[in-house]
């Protein structure tokens, strides 16, 4: 409980001083003033008291607020709002968010032949040609990627490909790059789907699936 609350009212206090002061983790003065304000006496009896005012009331929304934002606003010396329904608003972020689902492919040239190997998660595929490969790779991740944030719930999907050449200094030419690998990545990014967003079936509508159902 303790920590928690320091760590709560350390946030309060660095986003309110955000444009005046950097409150970062090595600051000796967020340890001396913030902290030990937060912390409050705990019994001992400090040589410097300290005392943090919040000119500005708390206003906390999530499940655990009344657990533990009454400690941080009276240490803040401000007043705390929790708005009606606080305890949804996590639920309510998670509808609103995103879904999003990543995967990659790695492009490996032939052991002792000419060619490259894409390695996908449905299995390998070998090319004579690395634009080839590259290609082969970001359509069948880019595909991968974008049914899986479709089964994950996602309505409006969109997909961004990233493609990264690695490459390595020759031993025997300082001037000459040698190709190491290729790393192929496809983002799919969408909202969460609605039960307004699911399409009806075609050919189906109420007076049928009653009497599908009787």
């Amino acid at each position: 409980m303790q920590q928690v609350t320091v760590q709560l009212g350390r946030a309060a206090v660095a986003a309110a001083l955000a444009h005046d002061l950097d409150l970062s983790a090595s600051s000796p003065l967020r340890r001396l003033f913030v902290d030990r304000a937060l912390a409050g006496s705990n019994g001992t009896e400090a040589l410097v008291d300290v005392a943090l005012t919040l000119r500005r009331p708390l206003v906390a929304i999530g499940a655990p607020v009344n657990t533990y934002y009454p400690v941080v606003a009276e240490r803040l010396h401000t007043r705390l709002c929790v708005p009606p329904y606080a305890e949804v608003a996590n639920a309510v972020g998670a509808v609103v968010g995103s879904v999003v689902q990543t995967v990659r492919a790695l492009i490996n040239p032939l052991p002792g032949e000419t060619g490259f190997r894409v390695h996908l998660p449905s299995g390998i595929r070998d090319f004579a040609d690395l634009e080839e490969a590259a290609a082969h790779a970001t359509r069948e991740i880019g595909q991968l990627a974008k049914a899986r944030a479709q089964r994950a719930g996602a309505a409006d999907v969109q997909v961004q490909t990233r493609r990264e050449d690695h490459l390595g200094r020759s031993t025997s030419s300082e001037s000459e790059d040698v190709y190491i690998d290729t790393e192929v990545v496809a983002t799919a990014t969408g909202r969460p789907r609605l039960w307004c967003d699911q399409a009806p079936v075609e050919g189906r509508n109420e007076d049928s699936r009653r009497h599908q159902i009787g």
